[in-house]
C-alpha cells in the first residue's frame, strides 16, 4: 500500500512533559501481544515527537511542549479514521474548538512502519512541513491508532 498523507493549516494549552501514556483498546493478534503493541506504539510516538522538535530546532525554533490534551485529541482523531478506514480531517472545526485555541495545525498520515519515514514524507510536502516549522506553535500530541498517526499542535 502506498503511504498517504495530509494537512491543514487553520487559525488556534493545556501543557504537561513528553508521552508515554498507554492506549486502550488494542487487541491481540497473530503479530504480537497487547503490550509488545503498547510498547511500540508509544515507541513510534515518542521517537516522533523528539523527531519533529530536533527538526524544529535545526531551523531556529523552540521545542513542542507535550500536551496531554493535544494528545487525547489526536488519538480520537486516529482511532477515528481508524475505525472509518478514512485518512482525512473530518471533524477538524471540533477538535480545535476542544483545543481552546485560536491557532492549531494538524498533519495525519497513514501507513508509514517508522516515525523517520513519517517524518520524511512530512518534511517533504510543503503544508506539513510549514505546519511543523510554524512558529507560532507552543505545545503538541500525537495520536496513532493502527496505521493511522494524528499530529496536532496549537499556540
Amino acid at each position: 500500500m502506498k503511504n498517504q498523507v495530509l494537512g491543514l493549516l487553520v487559525l488556534g494549552m493545556l501543557i504537561t512533559p513528553l508521552p508515554g501514556k498507554a492506549t486502550q483498546n488494542i487487541k491481540n493478534n497473530k503479530e504480537g501481544s497487547t503490550h509488545e503493541k503498547i510498547q511500540n506504539k508509544d515507541k513510534f510516538i515518542y521517537t516522533l515527537f523528539r523527531d519533529i522538535n530536533e527538526f524544529r530546532r535545526t531551523h531556529g525554533l523552540k521545542p513542542l511542549y507535550y500536551s496531554r490534551l493535544y494528545t487525547e485529541i489526536a488519538e480520537d482523531h486516529s482511532q477515528d479514521m481508524a475505525l472509518r478506514h478514512s485518512l482525512d480531517h473530518k471533524g477538524f472545526k471540533r477538535r480545535f474548538v476542544l483545543a481552546q485555541s485560536y491557532h492549531c495545525v494538524e498533519n495525519i498520515a497513514w501507513n508509514y512502519p517508522t516515525p523517520a519515514q513519517l517524518l520524511s514524507g512530512w518534511k517533504h510536502s510543503p503544508l506539513h512541513r510549514k505546519n511543523m516549522l510554524d512558529s507560532n506553535l507552543s505545545a503538541a500530541g500525537i495520536g496513532m491508532s493502527s496505521a493511522y498517526v494524528t499530529f496536532f499542535a496549537c499556540k
